[in-house]
């Protein structure tokens, strides 16, 4: 994908990540890719952060707006999974986020056993094609909806990997 495409896929998860005003705006970068991603098939590997951005701009905008993020992000949500499984049937190191992002929706979607069965499979998936930070990603969203010594085990696994990987976004993100 061209180099709007990373720009406006930058912009997105740069806003979205900044909470706030910016991100009901990267809703609009997050469209931009998502009408690219979906009309064109996946080309290479290296393009995955432009069929994920979608996703987690819009669940991310659907989580932070409660009840009303449903009818809001839920449209865009679905779709944004759905391009993004797509990439992971032909680029095998998209297939632990894919299953990530569905987890967030299945939760958000108030579907907690499917939720999770997504989390274990994205943290199988990650483990099997050693993929350290969407591995670090799964832990987090377990611990993330879990409660007791589970919660904490898994958010414990995600700090570790992210203070190996030193991700300090991440890092954060378990730290709170």
């Amino acid at each position: 994908h061209g180099g709007m495409t990373c720009v406006a896929t930058a912009v997105a998860i740069s806003r979205a990540r900044r909470g706030g005003q910016r991100r009901r705006s990267a809703s609009t970068h997050a469209g931009q890719v998502l009408a690219q991603t979906n009309t064109a098939p996946p080309t290479g590997f290296g393009a995955i952060e432009a069929y994920v951005a979608p996703a987690e701009v819009y669940l991310s905008l659907w989580e932070a707006n409660g009840p009303q993020g449903r009818a809001l992000w839920r449209t865009a949500a679905q779709q944004a999974c759905k391009v993004l499984h797509r990439f992971a049937k032909v680029f095998p190191v998209g297939q632990p986020r894919a299953e990530l992002w569905q987890g967030v929706f299945y939760w958000l979607d108030l579907k907690p056993a499917l939720a999770r069965r997504c989390w274990r499979k994205s943290l199988s998936l990650a483990t099997r094609l050693c993929m350290p930070y969407e591995h670090g990603l799964a832990h987090y969203e377990l611990g993330r909806h879990e409660t007791g010594a589970e919660r904490q085990q898994h958010l414990l696994c995600a700090r570790d990997i992210f203070e190996r990987l030193d991700t300090s976004y991440e890092l954060a993100r378990v730290q709170s």
